[in-house]
């Protein structure tokens, strides 16, 4: 059911920083925004941007989300 999806977003970012000339990682997010508005769904939460690669882990048996980033590590 639609409505208990949770929708998170990571990464769109820059690797070849801000002279990037095609802005993949940008473009990518503006589509993501646009199709899950118009299927009426939201972001729960998001990690976009920036140039620093991004390992994204998920555990399908809590549903826990965690970015690994220049040897840190959050919960999205």
């Amino acid at each position: 059911q639609k409505s208990r999806l949770i929708v998170k977003a990571a990464g769109c970012g820059k690797p070849l920083g801000n002279d990037e000339m095609f802005k993949i990682g940008e473009r990518n997010y503006t589509v993501l925004k646009k199709l899950l508005w118009k299927n009426n769904v939201l972001l729960e939460a998001e990690q976009v941007g920036g140039t620093a690669s991004r390992t994204v882990h998920f555990d399908l048996s809590t549903g826990r989300t965690t970015i690994s980033s220049g040897g840190a590590k959050t919960d999205l």
